[in-house]
């Protein structure tokens, strides 16, 4: 009897046992570094920004856990940030916005993106190419002085005109300016879906404004966001 106790035991620990890192089965990658997909990454030390991850499941069964970016803040505390993940099985990319205050002095800045399942198991993912990797990582993105004014231009197809020419970077000798501008454009649709995204954006213009190119999220943090003093002209 104790000889079959120690048996059932002994299986119970090895059923029980689970590995500490799942095996590939969900497909993942970065699309972008914060607002700017097309063109190259601004970010401003000290505010919110956002990795945006794609992430699909070539499993035949759903998927659901987190995206975890771990970090050091300035006092050199580990600080998560976690996004929740639910992919149907087999489905198609579904966007996940990973937020972060990015520390341009540490290697912080480059924001690993990691996937967790339920149970809190790290899930290697499979990119583009066909590579395992147990984190994506994003480039580290230029950085804005404190100083600098960031203008978003939601008009589309094109920047307004007397918009665009305030921008200082398209201008010789922009270092000599006191105060230096840039000008960015971006198609609606491409906002973020939460308010934090929009923190290094100082004011944003948009001519001829269509709501309706935005979901109800990216409207809420358009709106969350003025409530925290950004400036919105349209």
């Amino acid at each position: 009897m104790r000889f079959w106790g120690f048996c059932i035991c002994l299986a119970a620990a090895i059923v029980g046992a689970r590995p500490a890192t799942l095996q590939a089965q969900v497909q993942g990658r970065i699309r972008r570094v914060g607002l700017f997909g097309g063109n190259a990454p601004l970010v401003r030390e000290g505010n919110w920004c956002f990795v945006e991850v794609e992430l699909r499941t070539q499993s035949s069964v759903p998927f659901a856990g987190e995206l975890r970016v771990e970090q050091l803040d300035r006092d050199g505390d580990v600080v998560t940030s976690v996004t929740e993940v639910a992919l149907a099985p087999e489905g198609p990319w579904r966007p996940y916005e990973c937020y972060f205050v990015p520390n341009l002095s540490s290697d912080s800045a480059e924001a690993p993106v990691r996937l967790f399942d339920a149970g809190g198991r790290l899930v290697r993912m499979l990119t583009d190419t066909g590579e395992e990797v147990s984190e994506l990582t994003s480039p580290v993105p230029s950085a804005l002085s404190s100083e600098e004014l960031l203008i978003l231009d939601l008009t589309t197809p094109g920047k307004l005109p007397h918009v665009a020419v305030l921008d200082s970077r398209k201008k010789r000798n922009a270092g000599d300016y006191a105060n230096l501008r840039t000008v960015r454009g971006l198609a609606p649709r491409e906002l973020p879906s939460r308010w934090e995204g929009l923190e290094p954006v100082d004011a944003i213009v948009w001519d001829n404004a269509d709501p309706s190119a935005l979901n109800h999220q990216q409207i809420n943090a358009l709106i969350d966001w003025v409530r925290h003093g950004g400036r919105l002209l349209i």
